[in-house]
């Protein structure tokens, strides 16, 4: 029964590298996919290059696995015995995982956003410091300053 234990876990040892392997291969594939699509893109004056350093999204999960648009497989969610978690726990974390591009996205929108409105109170409190210098004490330009300090690491 040992013995059977041991070369269960050194076959699924053997299938996990491979699928290492393996996704190394297509990873490479998909760089030259990737690579050829850029040069193809340039001699018709496209320029496709992604600037992000992670593979472009939308990504999805099937079940504990999480696969590009393409359906190269990005990584696997494993259950952690230890704590015992749950299918249903590990599923939820490839599901989050999934969504990274998107969340990336989002955020990278509401940097812009707070970029806008940052500008916007700094141009309050210089409107306000205009009209009336001696009056710092008004509770909305407090709060717009500490707000701006906050957001930008300044005292």
């Amino acid at each position: 029964m040992k013995n059977m234990a041991t070369e269960m876990r050194n076959l699924q040892t053997n299938i996990h590298n491979n699928e290492y392997e393996i996704n190394g291969i297509l990873e490479c594939l998909y760089d030259w996919e990737m690579r050829i699509a850029e040069i193809n893109a340039e001699r018709q004056g496209i320029n496709i290059v992604n600037n992000s350093k992670h593979t472009p999204g939308p990504w999805s999960n099937t079940g504990l696995q999480i696969r590009a648009k393409n359906s190269l497989i990005l990584a696997n969610v494993y259950k952690h015995l230890e704590v015992n978690q749950s299918k249903a726990e590990a599923e939820a974390n490839a599901r989050l995982i999934a969504a990274a591009p998107e969340t990336a996205a989002e955020r990278d929108k509401l940097k812009s956003i707070n970029a806008e409105l940052l500008g916007a109170c700094k141009y309050v409190i210089e409107w306000h410091e205009a009209q009336d210098p001696d009056n710092k004490e008004l509770d909305y330009l407090s709060a717009c300053i500490t707000a701006i300090h906050k957001a930008t690491g300044e005292r």
